[in-house]
């Protein structure tokens, strides 16, 4: 690389992931204990480099973390009735 930085670690912490995604995305974090949650892309503020990034999930308890990060394409809500 060129020597740029990516996030201050240091002063907030860990990085947990990072990926490319469209604006109309979905996003899918996985905690190591169980949690899931999906978002849309565009709503997580977009930082410059280099920044203190943006938490998305928060974990609670000791040992756990975000273990992984995946994109998904995002897919509008169904009504679960069925019109006849």
């Amino acid at each position: 690389g060129k020597g740029l930085l990516n996030y201050h670690v240091d002063k907030y912490g860990d990085v947990a992931a990072i990926k490319v995604v469209d604006l109309d995305d979905d996003i899918i974090l996985i905690s190591s204990d169980g949690i899931i949650i999906r978002i849309k892309a565009d709503s997580i503020r977009i930082c410059a480099r280099p920044s203190k990034g943006v938490r998305v999930m928060k974990v609670t308890g000791e040992g756990n973390k975000v273990v992984t990060l995946a994109r998904a394409p995002h897919e509008e809500e169904e009504d679960s009735q069925e019109e006849e």
